[in-house]
């Protein structure tokens, strides 16, 4: 996550699109930190954690933490 790109809103209106969807199962794959040259602005962490939790759907949503998401310890 990062701006120009994904910031913050858009996090947002993915969440709020994924929902709309009303699917049986979510599962998010990782690697939510970006740290490349592209991004204008980071996005940290700690503003963005709180808006996946709003993922719904019957069967659960589920995140699977990649090698990106462990380099700042940022689950701990």
């Amino acid at each position: 996550m990062g701006d120009p790109y994904v910031g913050l809103r858009r996090v947002e209106q993915v969440v709020k699109r994924t929902n709309a969807l009303g699917a049986d199962l979510i599962v998010l794959l990782g690697d939510y930190v970006a740290g490349h040259c592209f991004i204008t602005h980071p996005v940290e962490f700690k503003d963005v954690a709180q808006i996946p939790p709003q993922l719904t759907a019957p069967q659960g949503a589920f995140s699977i933490l990649r090698n990106n998401d462990w380099w700042d310890d940022l689950f701990v």
